[in-house]
């Protein structure tokens, strides 16, 4: 069974690095999500695979044809 395992990043974390030896990542090319979350599986030379995650944030709506309702355009703050 797969073990999930969080481990201390060395000093290069951060997206497309291995958090394992600081190399860039292979990305896999399939992707995954929920509620909060943008995943990425990807593998290292190392040997290391795991999903790299985005925070979803929401940022705007876009309407979409032809309406008569007028919108308000306010920026949405990060509380």
């Amino acid at each position: 069974m797969n073990e999930i395992k969080e481990i201390d990043p060395p000093s290069k974390h951060g997206a497309a690095i291995c958090p394992g030896c600081g190399e860039y990542v292979e990305y896999l090319g399939i992707h995954d999500f929920d509620d909060d979350c943008l995943y990425w599986p990807w593998t290292c030379k190392c040997g290391l695979r795991g999903k790299e995650c985005h925070e979803v944030l929401f940022s705007h709506h876009e309407i979409i044809g032809d309406t008569k309702v007028e919108v308000q355009h306010e920026k949405t703050q990060k509380t």
